[in-house]
Order: C-alpha cells, then sequence, then structure tokens
C-alpha cells in the first residue's frame, strides 16, 4: 500500500484497519479467526522517520520502490512466513 495517495494516505488507512480489527478482536475470542492483514508500505522515501512512522500507523513491513517481482516475492515469502509462525 502506498503511503502517500490522494484522499486518504496509506497510513490513514493502514491506522483504521488496524484499529477496526483490533475492536474486533475485543468483541470476539482469538479463535473465530479473525486475523488483522498484514500490510507493506510501498514508499520512495525510506528514511527512518518515514519508517518510524509506517510502524506506528500499523504496518508489519516497509518497502522502497521500485520494487523488483524478486523483491515481492520474497517479501510476500517472509509475510507467509511470518503468519505460520504465529
Amino acid at each position: 500500500m502506498p503511503i502517500t495517495v490522494p484522499g486518504m494516505s496509506g497510513a490513514e488507512c493502514a491506522s483504521q484497519i488496524r484499529d477496526h480489527f483490533l475492536l474486533r478482536s475485543e468483541l470476539k475470542a482469538a479463535s473465530d479467526g479473525i486475523y488483522a492483514p498484514l500490510m507493506v508500505a510501498v514508499t520512495s522515501s525510506i528514511s527512518e522517520e518515514d519508517c518510524e512512522m509506517c510502524f506506528e500507523k500499523g504496518f508489519d513491513a516497509v518497502q522502497s520502490k521500485p520494487v523488483s517481482p524478486q523483491q515481492m516475492r520474497f517479501l510476500l515469502l517472509d509475510c507467509v512466513a511470518y503468519v505460520y509462525s504465529m
């Protein structure tokens, strides 16, 4: 998800998605299988401040642009490995 887009920024969108899933997890037992999606921020600026902001807003990873198909493949494999390690 890009972090800078017109309208609602990706950072604000990620924050709202996290809030939604936190609320649902408070209402339902964890055994219901409701998990927040893993979110990757895609940005052309990968400064330390941008990375910190992304993690604070609820992103699980940050990837700089441009993203090659091989980089995307490894990133997705890391996400799948993370989910299955939970």
